[in-house]
């Protein structure tokens, strides 16, 4: 199991069953909860703790003898024994809930573990803070405050992923009703998206001139591939912008505007120059 999130396990165990369930209702901000309460309340140890266990050593290193008031850890351990009804109250209520709600035995099982766990922890907590306070000499509370602080350092009780209302998630998805149905046909195509259809193995141009017909281009075509692959952008005798579509297969009049192009328009040295992307080395 990952670091142990003790004493806010009401809240995780609630979240779970509202999304399994469905029958989360909105309300307003709730006052805290006892498991909130129990986590605010275990900072204040773990923070009191790590205050004493300095304030130990300080009258160590001063050669002290008078041992340090720790009469604030009982205050703390008070609030936190309190508390704890409080949160073993939510757990059992949980429990009930599953069990009426007929969920798969896992859940309820993954539920007690948690609680068993969480009372383990709980127990070790509260007998670190009675030894902490029960200690005869200053280098029995300094023992002690070790381990106490140790235990509760590692524990992890800062503000965590708070759970989603599974009923209002900050995002949703597409209205069913609202969205198109796929077009099955070229015509239902071409209608959606306003684009003529053509065969794939069809290369051509297409010229801002509606006019003329891509299909019908024939004894232009080499010209305008050619002139695109010079980067002139050329169809037939404009200098309008084209769009030139790739087929899936080449065809004789493509091979032969390369081989014009390559006759006309051969390499030069800047093109056979070394480049930022490509470097000369040994074996080139």
């Amino acid at each position: 199991m990952p670091t142990y999130l003790w004493a806010i396990q009401l809240e995780k165990q609630t979240a779970l069953i509202r999304a399994v369930t469905a029958q989360t209702e909105p309300s307003a901000p709730a006052a805290a909860s006892p498991g909130q309460k129990m986590n605010q309340a275990l900072l204040n140890v773990r923070n009191k703790s790590r205050d004493k266990k300095q304030k130990i050593k300080d009258r160590i290193a001063a050669n002290e003898t008078a041992m340090e008031d720790v009469s604030e850890l009982q205050t703390l351990r008070d609030s936190a024994i309190s508390l704890h009804t409080e949160v073993m109250v939510g757990f059992d209520q949980i429990e009930q809930d599953i069990i009426a709600k007929g969920l798969p035995e896992v859940i309820l099982q993954r539920h007690r573990d948690t609680v068993t766990e969480y009372e383990t922890k709980y127990q070790d907590m509260l007998d670190k803070l009675q030894s902490l306070m029960d200690a005869a000499t200053l280098s029995g509370q300094e023992s002690a405050a070790d381990a106490l602080d140790a235990f509760m350092q590692s524990q992890k009780l800062e503000k965590r992923h708070q759970p989603l209302d599974p009923d209002h998630l900050p995002w949703g998805s597409p209205d069913a009703s609202k969205t198109r149905k796929p077009a099955e046909t070229i015509e239902e195509l071409e209608q959606h998206t306003g684009l003529r259809g053509y065969p794939a193995e069809t290369q051509w141009a297409v010229c801002q001139n509606e006019d003329q017909d891509p299909l019908n281009l024939g004894p232009v075509l080499n010209e305008v591939t050619l002139s695109l692959l010079k980067g002139e952008g050329k169809c037939g005798n404009t200098s309008q912008a084209r769009t030139l579509l790739a087929s899936t297969a080449l065809t004789p009049g493509m091979l032969e505007s390369i081989a014009d192009m390559a006759i006309s328009a051969p390499p030069v040295p800047e093109d056979l120059a070394e480049t930022p992307d490509v470097k000369f080395t040994a074996a080139i």
